[in-house]
């Protein structure tokens, strides 16, 4: 395997001018360490709506629709050079001086499910400043703490997070996975977007649903969602006046039976 540095157009990274003149010096490394290589798609599956009338028979149902969120690349080497994950990552390789071979140590984050993201966002457009905040790169401390009061904790407890290393140390998080974690740290003090990637929302994403609720547009899927619910109401105010007789040859149950399936 063969990986080239390269610009956020696709071209060979110019090293010539600053502030690229700094990976001069490590530009592409070649390693025959490649194992597999494993792409999985992330998906949203979305929520089943179901509604059942006064007789206790289902008369709405209407299946998710599963939304593409983004990709997981999963990449598995042997015995690289270190610089190999510095270039791939965009992160700084960390040596531990104490040992000659480098190990893998890995960081797991439990994402926030969809319903979480959009109560955050929503507590997010209840004020401008948490709005414009958010645009400029910033989390605001009040936010994090209205959304935690919402139910929605973006800050990772100690039951979100899961490390594993190929040293052999008995206990978890080792001395590798710390200083792992102590580099996440250092990321998301610089960036907070890095935190909420690790959640499990884009940047371009969040922004979105902040400013389609901020401006009382509905957020994405709530107009289906708002479509069922009406259609629902319609028919459960249809069956309370249902009519008492049977078959298709009463023409008050014929109409009935037309306006649920219109509804339907």
């Amino acid at each position: 395997m063969r990986v080239t540095r390269l610009d956020g157009c696709g071209r060979v990274l110019d090293t010539t001018q600053p502030p690229n003149d700094v990976y001069a010096d490590c530009m592409q490394v070649t390693s025959d360490g490649f194992v597999s290589v494993e792409v999985t798609a992330n998906i949203e599956e979305g929520d089943a709506i179901a509604v059942t009338n006064a007789a206790g028979k289902v008369c709405v149902r209407q299946t998710p629709k599963p939304e593409l969120t983004g990709y997981g690349v999963n990449i598995t080497w042997c015995n690289v050079d270190p610089d190999l994950f510095a270039l791939v990552t965009g992160q700084e390789a960390v040596l531990d001086p104490g040992t000659e071979n480098p190990l893998m140590a890995q960081v797991k984050v439990e994402r926030l499910d969809a319903e979480a993201w959009t109560t955050f966002a929503r507590e997010a457009a209840r004020e401008s400043g948490h709005a414009a905040a958010l645009e400029a790169g910033e989390l605001p401390a009040d936010l994090v703490e209205h959304a935690d009061e919402a139910g929605v904790e973006l800050i990772p407890g100690p039951g979100d997070i899961d490390t594993a290393c190929e040293c052999d140390a008995w206990l978890q998080p080792c001395r590798h996975a710390l200083a792992l974690l102590y580099q996440i740290a250092w990321q998301v003090d610089r960036d907070p977007y890095v935190l909420m990637l690790l959640r499990g929302r884009t940047r371009e994403a969040l922004l979105a649903e902040v400013a389609a609720l901020a401006s009382g547009a509905q957020a994405p899927g709530a107009a289906q969602r708002e479509e069922v619910r009406v259609r629902a109401a319609q028919v459960l105010a249809l069956a309370q006046d249902a009519p008492s007789g049977h078959g298709l040859a009463d023409a008050a149950v014929a109409a009935y039976d037309e306006a649920v399936s219109r509804l339907l």
